[in-house]
């Protein structure tokens, strides 16, 4: 249904052949994501060659990096949910930005976990200040049953069918000391708390080297600002498929 009619006259022709659709968006976005997830990831501590306190030193920052990165996984997977790098690599290509949050974070027991949770940008809003992120906004829907378990919380009831009744929108937001978590009418899940880090923790990458730009004869260039791997593309394989 998005391909474009059949010139006038011939729509009864040939029919057959305008369902094709190819797979090459789809074949293409996983060859660049998987060059991405199996390419060797360096970390790298300047070396201080004269002071061999120093490079322990570094050698242990090194190790704590690659330790966090471990830890975060970890967690994701028990989520069943795929790595920081393989769900970063997958938006870097397809949204053509890379956000999320990062924290070491603490439970109500007191102990602590490396909390890095890439976020699909189609759902984030922020503010953007001299210094970088003044806030960020991540929204996502959520089933009444897990709100209910992870905030420790009674959700009223819907006036709505019970399959959109079970289905919540929870805005996640951070601003440069506190966060706190809302969900639909207004009601907090989680109080605006202090969140400890000296910024926002989050992390907001736009794939590409293209500047934000303006022009006075395009409203919308901030389309141009972060793409994805289709940039070069967009539009073609409609016309592809039809041929």
């Amino acid at each position: 249904e998005h391909l474009p009619d059949s010139p006038e006259g011939h729509e009864l022709e040939n029919e057959g052949y305008r369902i094709y659709t190819s797979n090459e968006p789809r074949t293409y976005a996983q060859k660049v994501i998987s060059w991405m997830v199996s390419a060797k990831l360096i970390v790298r501590i300047p070396v201080h060659d004269e002071v061999r306190h120093e490079r322990d030193i570094d050698q242990m920052k090194e190790k704590f990096i690659l330790g966090v990165l471990k830890a975060a996984d970890d967690r994701l997977t028990w989520q069943a949910l795929p790595t920081v790098r393989d769900q970063m690599a997958y938006f870097a290509a397809l949204r053509g930005y890379v956000t999320g949050r990062c924290l070491i974070a603490k439970r109500p027991d007191g102990t602590t976990y490396v909390d890095i949770t890439p976020w699909d940008s189609r759902h984030v809003a922020w503010s953007m200040g001299v210094d970088g992120l003044e806030w960020i906004c991540y929204r996502i829907k959520k089933q009444r049953t897990e709100i209910e378990v992870e905030y420790d919380t009674k959700l009223p009831p819907k006036n709505q069918p019970e399959s959109a009744a079970d289905s919540w929108d929870v805005y996640d937001y951070y601003d440069r000391t506190e966060n706190c978590v809302v969900t639909e009418g207004d009601r907090f899940l989680k109080k605006p708390t202090p969140h400890g880090a000296d910024r926002v923790p989050a992390f907001f990458v736009t794939v590409g080297s293209a500047p934000p730009i303006q022009s006075t004869k395009v409203d919308d260039t901030a389309a141009d600002h972060g793409e994805s791997v289709y940039e070069a593309a967009r539009g073609v394989y409609a016309d592809h498929n039809f041929v």
